[in-house]
């Protein structure tokens, strides 16, 4: 589930401007996923939580009227990878706004929608923030409001050849921006504040016009490989994630040992022994685990012998190593191999395409007319 999480996009994009006006990392660095492994990883989702939390120090920084914009303006191109160039490569404004819409949660909590409708002679653009924003102060959820539509501006011009000027804006609340400041980002006079909703409504025949950089095949490639992307998402690495990839790291140095994971883990031996405690579990108990886990992921991958991936996980030798292996599952390594390739022949291509071979043909039956 996604829900309650934020990709890295935005959050890098914060804590850059972060930077860029002088907050110390000391005010963030120890908010929930903000480790630097974590954040260059752009498949691992990122609290809700710390993306508000960096929305309320940004505003704390600067001027608090025109921080949502600020942010919005200092994101390079490119910067929400295949989702941006959305914009840019559909057939006009409505199809790529569209398919932005649809995979919206890619680059935003999933409970935010973004959608375009038609209304008459007009197209209009609606952002709706998720429940998450019902917890916020008004002049946070305002500063991201005009953060969201600042940004969809930027990117519906990034594929124009002129800039569309939107004919009228709405903002969902108050806001202490003056209107001759937002009319002068966004290019129009008619912009509505307080109004319980977040448009920007575009005339047709901007919304409709070709695009000048429209491609229909790289559309649809975009738009898989974002779809492929969101799927593939998951949320932060638990404590236990943690500790076994830090033991089958070590076990793939050689050091499976207390000292080398708690090193990995930058906390010294003591406090993992206490951790360990603390989750009613033993060193013993989770290196058990972790060389479980890992001899099944050999032992599938099929390229190592028995002897090679009992030298992996550090046992003394392949004697030893199977009778771990049997302790957990009640096989032998070389029956467990065996198991899995009678498994294979009964349900791998070869054996869908011999039962569509062996079925008998059904022709239909036809009637001559008298």
């Amino acid at each position: 589930m996604l829900d309650g999480t934020f990709p890295p996009h935005v959050v890098r994009l914060l804590i850059d401007t972060l930077r860029r006006l002088g907050v110390s990392p000391i005010e963030f660095a120890q908010l929930p996923g903000l480790d630097p492994d974590v954040l260059q990883d752009d498949l691992v989702r990122i609290p809700t939580e710390t993306a508000m939390r960096l929305w309320q120090l940004v505003t704390h920084a600067t001027d608090h009227r025109q921080a949502g914009l600020l942010v919005a303006d200092s994101f390079p191109k490119g910067h929400f990878d295949s989702w941006g160039y959305l914009f840019s490569t559909g057939e006009n404004v409505v199809q790529s706004l569209h398919a932005a819409g649809e995979l919206f949660p890619v680059v935003t909590d999933p409970g935010d929608i973004l959608r375009i409708d038609e209304d008459g002679s007009q197209f209009v653009i609606h952002y709706r923030g998720g429940p998450y924003q019902d917890e916020l102060p008004d002049d946070i959820t305002a500063l991201i409001d005009q953060f969201v539509m600042r940004s969809l501006l930027r990117l519906v011009n990034a594929g124009q050849s002129a800039p569309l000027v939107p004919v009228r804006l709405t903002f969902a609340h108050p806001t202490s921006v003056p209107r001759r400041e937002l009319a002068d980002v966004f290019g129009t006079s008619r912009i509505e504040v307080d109004a319980g909703a977040n448009t920007m409504t575009l005339l047709a025949a901007d919304a409709l016009a070709p695009l000048p950089n429209a491609d229909a095949r790289l559309h649809q490639i975009l738009r898989r490989h974002t779809a492929m992307h969101l799927e593939a998402t998951r949320g932060l690495p638990s404590w236990e994630d943690k500790l076994h990839l830090a033991i089958e790291t070590a076990l793939s140095q050689g050091t499976p040992s207390l000292d080398a994971v708690a090193h990995r883990l930058t906390v010294s031996p003591r406090t993992l022994q206490r951790q360990l405690q603390q989750r009613e579990t033993s060193w013993r108990r989770e290196l058990d685990r972790a060389r479980h886990t890992l001899a099944v992921r050999l032992l599938h991958d099929g390229r190592l012998s028995v002897q090679s991936i009992a030298a992996r996980l550090e046992y003394a030798d392949a004697r030893a190593f199977r009778r771990a292996f049997q302790r957990w599952t009640g096989q032998t390594p070389d029956e467990f191999r065996r198991a899995k390739a009678a498994a294979d022949r009964f349900t791998g291509p070869r054996f869908a395409l011999s039962k569509a071979a062996a079925a008998p043909s059904r022709r239909p039956r036809i009637t001559m007319p008298p």
